[in-house]
């Protein structure tokens, strides 16, 4: 996994959780580029995955070049809020490790033969919810969720108490 990370949040602290996320939804993770940027106001986490195999480079911190990055696997982008309007690191951690395993199923599903396209009506797009590559994702999250509470999957509280301890301290300062 190629991590992109433009937020103040340390690379040790994200990547763990990205590698377990996408192992427990059972993607080939090396293959796929992830963005982590933050967004400019407050909200929730948010993310999307593509399947396009190409990404520009002027998408990624600080470059100046042109350059078309290839990737096999296609890429996620994760936007998060900004840390100092963060009410609940609590809330913001298991938000992430949320919207971390529903990307990488997206990605996961289209490893495995998913639509290449995503279909389109001619008057509109059905609701997000009723969308069938939706519907997979939350299968593939509820699996994992489960598997976890069982004891079969690692629980990823240690991870993520990391973050949300780091959270804490940052927003002490």
């Amino acid at each position: 996994m190629q991590l992109h990370n433009q937020t103040i949040i340390p690379d040790n602290l994200i990547n763990p959780i990205l590698q377990l996320s996408g192992k427990h939804i059972r993607a080939r993770t090396p293959d796929v580029l992830v963005l982590v940027t933050s967004l400019v106001r407050g909200g929730l986490t948010k993310g999307t995955a593509f399947n396009y195999h190409t990404i520009s480079s002027k998408r990624l911190k600080n470059s100046t070049s042109s350059r078309i990055l290839i990737t096999d696997g296609g890429w996620i982008h994760l936007r998060i809020p900004p840390i100092s309007s963060v009410s609940s690191s609590k809330m913001f951690v298991q938000r992430f490790w949320y919207v971390c395993l529903h990307e990488w199923g997206h990605i996961f599903d289209l490893q495995n033969g998913g639509p290449k396209r995503l279909p389109w009506s001619k008057d509109h797009r059905q609701r997000w919810i009723d969308r069938p590559e939706e519907q997979r994702a939350e299968l593939y999250v509820a699996e994992v969720e489960t598997k976890i509470h069982l004891g079969i999957l690692k629980n990823p509280i240690s991870i993520l108490t990391e973050l949300e301890n780091w959270i804490d301290t940052y927003q002490v300062r």
